[in-house]
């Protein structure tokens, strides 16, 4: 089990401290569980239990939980000219990505696609949030320019990803324009990512409207491998369609933060307790 707050702790640590030692006067000189004769006060540990508990609940304890689902559509393809092509470039800026040196590949990977493909870009730009930098343009200079400018962390300066976010995000920029397409850079958002949209949610939006989803991973983990999967096999689908109806049926695994919230009920039961205990005294 891991927890997605554990700085929260420190709360319980802080708590601990008031219960257990009560301030007379000025300085800090009663411990309530030294008590003469009645030993280790009740209602104290009832408190530091329900704050205990309070607390783990706070933090947001969770496990990964492997699913798998089969998505079943059909898209029908456009005549696609290069020229009308619009492409949103997500670009994973986390800290990751400059911590495992894959930061300026990343760019340089980007440029290149910029320099090769013709149409319009816009490039939106992730890590703890996303943030659109550049709005639909042809103009590659000035693409290529947004791509040089980036930072690591650059958008909150606090850590984390969204990186499934920023992807349905950027399928809802391109969407309605004409032939979609959506291209992104990650080593994937790993358990750092606290996006609210999961994978399938994702696979199924894409496929709806048509966008074609090219994923360029960095690094081998498993999550990267998820997404080539997800994402890469509707790029072969789209670029073998010709003006025909196609039915999509294939089978994907993704992973899915499971959130436990044992914790919370253990907490209010403690609370019923103590407001038990409270009556009888």
């Amino acid at each position: 089990m891991s927890f997605l707050y554990p700085y929260l702790f420190s709360i319980f640590i802080i708590g601990a401290i008031i219960i257990l030692f009560k301030k007379r006067g000025v300085l800090f000189t009663h411990l309530e569980f030294f008590q003469k004769k009645r030993g280790f006060s009740k209602s104290a540990f009832l408190d530091l239990l329900i704050l205990l508990f309070v607390t783990l609940s706070a933090m947001a304890p969770y496990e990964i939980a492997s699913k798998a689902t089969t998505i079943k559509s059909h898209y029908f393809e456009q005549e696609r000219d290069a020229k009308s092509l619009h492409t949103v470039l997500v670009m994973d800026v986390s800290l990751s990505m400059s911590q495992d040196f894959y930061f300026d590949d990343e760019k340089k990977d980007a440029i290149e696609f910029v320099q090769n493909s013709k149409g319009h870009y816009a490039v939106v730009a992730f890590e703890k949030e996303y943030k659109l930098l550049r709005d639909f343009t042809k103009i590659k200079p000035k693409v290529i320019k947004t791509i040089n400018s980036l930072k690591p962390n650059m958008i909150t300066k606090i850590g984390g990803s969204k990186l499934k976010d920023s992807i349905a995000y950027a399928i809802n920029l391109v969407k309605y324009k004409s032939n979609p397409k959506v291209v992104v850079f990650s080593d994937g958002g790993g358990k750092d990512d606290d996006s609210s949209i999961t994978l399938e949610q994702l696979v199924k939006e894409a496929r709806k409207y048509g966008v074609d989803v090219v994923y360029h991973p960095y690094g081998n983990n498993f999550e990267n491998r998820q997404y080539i999967e997800a994402f890469n096999d509707i790029s072969k689908l789209i670029k073998r369609a010709n003006k025909n109806n196609i039915e999509f049926e294939k089978k994907i695994k993704y992973d899915e933060k499971k959130i436990h919230y044992t914790f919370l009920y253990i907490a209010i039961f403690l609370l019923g307790l103590k407001l038990l205990y409270l009556r009888l005294i």
